[in-house]
């Protein structure tokens, strides 16, 4: 299938093991509500972030649905089982579902 000689898996392990040595353990910051006491601002800190957090990850599984739709419709064209007409309505839907939920989750990260 597919053959690996020694010399690509030498490099390829030397470019990840020279990324993973530049990589660098995050500081941990503190939050200004939970040094106040105020034990509610902590939580809305936490929510917001994990809100920021959440939403790259939605909306990159919202492109991920979209393309794999697209390329199940083009398979049924090539398969003469769907039109081009077809595959235009998914690739319309798909595009109009993506940017819609997009604006949805940018507008929930601003919600706190």
């Amino acid at each position: 299938m597919f053959k690996l000689s020694k010399v690509k898996c030498f490099f390829a392990t030397l470019i990840f093991s020279m990324h993973a040595n530049a990589i660098t353990l995050p500081t941990a910051k503190s939050s200004s509500a939970a040094d106040d006491g105020d034990y509610l601002g902590l939580v809305k800190e936490l929510a917001k972030e994990g809100i920021e957090l959440i939403v790259p990850i939605i909306g990159a599984l919202l492109l991920i649905a979209g393309a794999w739709s697209l390329l199940k419709s083009y398979n049924q064209v090539q398969d003469k089982q769907a039109t081009w007409g077809d595959f235009g309505k998914v690739g319309i839907g798909a595009m109009f579902s993506c940017v819609v939920g997009i604006i949805l989750l940018n507008q929930a990260m601003n919600i706190f």
